[in-house]
């Protein structure tokens, strides 16, 4: 599994560990009962926290925000020191077919993201109407059906 420190997202934020430390002493919770909710031995934990360790992998970084009640983007958010700001801009249609992307901590097929990407479009291009709205749902239901995991 590729750790976010080697992926295309930007490098791991030096102060990412302090952040993980607030994030576990606002929940008063020990290294250990993280190890016991995450499966995520306490001395790797300990090491992220430090910064000893900085690159943990995506499914770390999933374990972690579900523990924390946080929604791994958010915390993956946190993690990272994204790029400038202007090589961050990308057409949401590109990111989505570009990028593997998460919902419920598992990766979209194309099919969905090609589907998802419609829906958009529909939406912020078309003037709503009932003939729209019952395309969405097709779609929609078009999702409910289809196998939506890679």
């Amino acid at each position: 599994m590729e750790s976010i420190m080697k992926s295309n997202y930007g490098e791991v934020s030096k102060d990412f560990g302090e952040k993980l430390k607030q994030l576990r002493t606002s929940k008063d919770m020990s290294l250990r009962e993280v190890e016991e909710k995450t499966g995520i031995s306490a001395g790797y934990v300990c090491r992220l926290e430090s910064g000893e360790k900085r690159a943990p992998t995506i499914p770390i970084i999933c374990k972690l925000a579900q523990v924390y009640n946080l929604k791994p983007s958010e915390l993956f958010s946190m993690a990272v020191n994204t790029v400038e700001r202007n090589e961050r801009i990308m057409d949401i249609g590109t990111f989505l077919l570009t990028y593997d992307v998460l919902y419920l901590d598992r990766i979209l097929t194309v099919h969905v993201k090609n589907i998802l990407i419609d829906i958009i479009n529909d939406i912020l291009l078309n003037e709503w109407n009932r003939g729209l709205e019952r395309q969405i749902l097709e779609m929609i239901d078009d999702i409910k059906n289809s196998n939506i995991w890679d």
